[in-house]
């Protein structure tokens, strides 16, 4: 009985024709790939670096509430009453910049993504879309630059889908080709290994997705101006019925 089990369930036999496999190589490449990554995390949380971790963000937070302690004595120093106004400026900032875990010394910009729905969401879409939006002086009102139109962004997403798919169908050729010599069974044609046709269309890939993300930044600029905001006066009577 063990032997015909052995017989019908040899893992050897099995491991050998998978690696003969077309694709075989690239499965057991991403196994051992998946079994490393997960000893390594392993390590690391037996190392206590994921503790230790915990322990220097709770370190740094108390040293940012010892720095503005430290601010606020120096703003209510007579000597430095001139400076007041700027010093009470820049420490709003960095409080905003703490509450928002986000390093911007707009503060225009800190508190249009305070005054957001979602302000993790609203800094991260005005970091992509920034070069395409200007701050009016006077108002501090955010508005697209002069001369990008929603038609524009309209053209340029059209564009850069259409770019996208070009640029990884050049990416995707070296595979579709070696597909059609194996399915008309063509001789003598020297074409590229699996591990290159693999590596040609990881860069096409990487190389779209750069052109793409560029060309879709205004859309992100676009959807910065149209966040959805906090309604003030529905968060106090919020606030006020939970204090009753």
């Amino acid at each position: 009985m063990a032997a015909s089990l052995n017989g019908s369930f040899d893992l050897t036999q099995i491991a050998l024709k998978i690696i003969e496999s077309t694709y075989g190589l690239v499965f057991i490449s991403f196994l051992l790939f998946l079994i490393a990554f997960g000893g390594f995390i392993y390590l690391l949380s037996k190392s206590g670096v994921f503790s230790n971790f915990a322990t220097y963000t709770e370190h740094t937070s108390k040293k940012f509430h010892k720095e503005i302690e430290s601010k606020k004595e120096l703003i209510n120093d007579d000597s430095l009453s001139e400076f007041k106004g700027a010093m009470e400026h820049h420490v709003k900032v960095s409080k905003l910049e703490n509450f928002l875990k986000h390093k911007n010394k707009d503060i225009d910009v800190l508190k249009y993504a305070l005054l957001s729905m979602d302000s993790k969401r609203a800094l991260k879409l005005y970091e992509r879309g920034k070069d395409f939006l200007v701050k009016d002086p006077q108002t501090k009102v955010f508005k697209l630059k002069e001369g990008m139109t929603l038609e524009k962004i309209k053209r340029r997403e059209i564009f850069g889908l259409c770019i996208y798919i070009i640029i990884n169908l050049i990416g995707a050729a070296p595979y579709l080709i070696q597909v059609l010599i194996t399915l008309f069974r063509i001789k003598g044609v020297e074409w590229f290994s699996l591990s290159d046709q693999l590596l040609i269309f990881i860069a096409f890939l990487v190389f779209s997705l750069i052109i793409v993300t560029f060309l879709f930044n205004p859309r992100a600029a676009q959807s910065f101006l149209e966040m959805e905001k906090i309604n003030m006066n529905q968060s106090e009577n919020d606030a006020t019925y939970a204090a009753e």
